[in-house]
């Protein structure tokens, strides 16, 4: 992808190198983040491609900040979970209020990579593993607690986009379902879904190419893939 755009990577608010400002977070904060990153650069527009809770947060880009979304991307996200679905999440939370980002990666990472992929590439998964369990405590906490509740509140906001959208998440993703993608291109006019087959959630690293080619050809696109 870099061989032909810009692309711009960033540490989510109390994650990596970005600072974790007291106090709990919200939607919106991750989302003012994005903007304030966009007036830093100098970027009056951008396509914004969000990754799991990065892909709620790009949604709400989209909804909040339509002049700034020139396409969107979203990949692996959740929509409108049921009954079920909401008290498994709220579940985990619990357990990382409790443990910390520790708490549930094992579990996880066997939803998140195929057996094979796992069994093919341990150091990957141990890198991964990593990745999550020494992030901030309270910075994990605070964004895991709007990747468990906010998703309620974009169901209706979605109908507002307006730009070339394109959803997808993995065949065997148990979390962000193939019908979740169905249902939220559904909601956004004109979007397109697409399902990456064989693949279960971790599909930037597991589907790396699929992933790259996908969205290479959407944002190439002049209009839909």
């Amino acid at each position: 992808m870099a061989r032909h755009w810009t692309v711009v990577r960033y540490d989510m608010l109390g994650h990596g190198g970005s600072t974790n400002p007291p106090g709990q977070r919200s939607l919106r904060d991750f989302v003012e983040q994005i903007i304030r990153l966009l007036d830093y650069l100098g970027f009056p527009r951008a396509a914004i491609v969000g990754f799991s809770m990065g892909g709620m947060i790009a949604q709400a880009v989209a909804v909040n900040h339509p002049d700034r979304v020139e396409r969107l991307g979203i990949l692996n996200a959740v929509y409108a979970r049921t009954p079920e679905q909401r008290a498994a999440v709220l579940e985990r939370l619990r357990q990382v209020e409790v443990s910390g980002p520790a708490a549930n990666v094992d579990i996880a990472l066997k939803r998140w990579f195929t057996p094979a992929f796992a069994a093919a590439h341990p150091a990957t998964i141990e890198a991964v593993r990593r990745q999550v369990v020494t992030n901030d405590h309270l910075g994990y906490l605070n964004a895991y607690r709007v990747f468990a509740t906010a998703d309620a509140d974009l169901i209706e906001p979605l109908r507002t986009i307006r730009c070339p959208t394109l959803v997808a998440t993995g065949e065997l993703d148990p979390n962000s379902t193939p019908d979740m993608a169905h249902r939220m291109a559904a909601t956004i006019p004109g979007a397109h879904a697409v399902i990456l087959p064989g693949l279960p959630h971790m599909v930037p690293i597991e589907g790396a190419a699929a992933v790259n080619n996908l969205l290479h050809e959407f944002m190439a696109s002049p209009t839909m893939p």
